[in-house]
C-alpha cells in the first residue's frame, strides 16, 4: 500500500497528473488543487481546458476523463483528481503497480444515489468508486476509458462521468486496489475534527464567492494551525445553545447546530449543514444544502452572526442566540469537537 514519505521529484512525461478547470471558478481550483498536487506528489501536473475539449469533440468538462490518454499521447500513468481536491500530505503515487491495478477511492456505499446508480449498472455499492481521484495505466485502462465513453452515450446518469467508468470497469473486470479513505476525504469541510487526510475532497465549493476561494483553500491546507482556540470558541457557541435565523422576506425559524455539521429543529431545506472556516478578518460561519453553498455569515458578536444569502447577495440573514435553555431543543447536543 502506498505511504506517504516525501515524494521523488518525477519529470518524466510519462508519469503525470491531471485536472480539469473549466469556466472561472473551476479553473481557478484547478491552479490551486494542481499545485497541491505537484508539491505533495513531485508529478508534472496539467490542467485541461475549453480548447482540450474542442480537441477531443467532448460535449462537456466530465467527459474529458475519457480521452485521457488520447490527450497525453506519451504519457503511460496518469493520475486524475478533480478540481475540487487538495493534497495535504505528501505521497509516493504507486505508479509501478499501476500497471497491473486500477488505483481508486470507495464512494459512500449506503448514500442513497450511489446505491441507485450501483443497482443500475448492477454492481455492489461497496465496491462503486469516486471518480474524484484514481490512477490509470495506459496499457491496462485505456480500453476502460474507451467504454466508458461509449457507455456515457447509451444511458444517462446524474453523476456525469462516475458511473460510465463504474460500469466499465465492471464490464471488462479490472483489476482493482481500493485506497483507503484518506486518499479522497470527501466532504473534507464537514469534518471539524479536521482531520489528517493525504487527499481532501470538497463538497460545493464552488458555490462559493470566488473571491474567497483562495483564502478558504489555504484555511483547509493549513488546516487551522495556529488558530484552533479560536474555530473551537465558535464550535462551541453553535452547539452550545439553540439559535434563530432570521433572513429579510421570510419568517423568522428556529435552528440547532449539530456535532455532526447538521442543523436541525426547524430550519428550511436551504439549511443543512454548516461548517466555519476562518479569513484574515475573522471567522466565517458557512450553510449549505444538498446541492451547493447557501449562506455566508461573519461573527460580530457573542453568539451572533450576521451576512448574505449567496444566490442573492443583496438579501440579508442573520444568526441569534435563542434565549431558551438548550435543553428545551429537540435532539439538541452541547459536545465539543473531540
Amino acid at each position: 500500500m502506498p505511504g506517504t514519505s516525501a515524494p521523488k521529484s518525477i519529470e518524466s512525461p510519462e508519469v503525470i497528473a491531471v485536472t480539469i478547470g473549466i469556466g472561472d471558478i473551476f479553473r481557478y481550483l484547478a491552479e490551486l488543487a494542481a499545485a497541491t498536487c505537484r508539491g505533495r506528489t513531485g508529478l508534472a501536473t496539467y490542467i485541461l481546458g475549453a480548447g482540450d475539449m474542442l480537441s477531443a469533440g467532448c460535449n462537456k468538462p466530465h467527459e474529458l476523463k475519457f480521452a485521457l490518454f488520447e490527450l497525453f499521447p506519451r504519457a503511460q500513468y496518469i493520475l486524475y483528481f478533480d478540481a475540487d481536491t487538495i493534497f495535504l500530505e505528501d505521497w509516493n503515487v504507486p505508479v509501478e503497480q499501476a500497471a497491473e491495478s486500477f488505483f481508486c477511492v470507495r464512494d459512500f456505499a449506503d448514500d442513497p444515489s450511489v446505491i441507485a446508480e450501483s443497482l443500475r449498472i448492477g454492481i455492489n455499492p461497496k465496491s462503486y468508486f469516486n471518480s474524484g481521484l484514481f490512477l490509470l495505466s495506459r496499457s491496462a485502462h485505456r480500453d476502460m476509458l474507451t467504454l466508458a465513453g461509449r457507455l456515457s452515450r447509451e444511458f444517462p446518469s446524474p453523476f456525469h462521468d462516475q458511473t460510465y467508468l463504474n460500469a466499465a470497469r465492471s464490464e471488462l473486470q479490472i483489476a482493482t486496489i481500493f485506497l483507503g479513505p484518506e486518499y479522497n476525504a470527501m466532504r473534507l469541510e464537514r469534518r471539524q475534527d479536521l482531520p489528517r487526510a493525504t487527499v481532501g475532497h470538497f463538497r460545493w465549493i464552488d458555490s462559493k464567492p470566488i473571491d474567497m476561494l483562495g483564502s478558504y483553500y489555504h484555511f483547509w491546507l493549513r488546516r487551522g494551525i495556529g488558530r484552533l482556540s479560536e474555530i473551537q470558541q465558535c464550535v462551541d457557541e453553535l452547539l452550545g445553545m439553540p439559535y434563530t435565523i432570521n433572513e429579510v422576506g421570510l419568517p423568522s425559524r428556529q435552528i440547532a447546530f449539530h456535532k455532526s455539521c447538521k442543523i436541525s429543529v426547524s430550519a428550511a431545506d436551504s439549511e443543512k449543514y454548516w461548517e466555519i472556516s476562518l479569513q484574515s478578518d475573522g471567522p466565517v460561519l458557512w450553510i449549505s444544502n444538498d446541492r451547493s453553498t447557501t449562506h455566508m455569515l461573519r461573527r460580530t458578536g457573542e453568539g451572533i452572526w450576521k451576512g448574505t444569502v449567496l444566490a442573492d447577495s443583496g438579501r440579508t440573514v442573520s444568526i441569534d442566540p435563542l434565549m431558551a435553555a438548550a435543553s428545551e431543543v429537540p435532539g439538541h447536543s452541547n459536545s465539543k469537537m473531540e
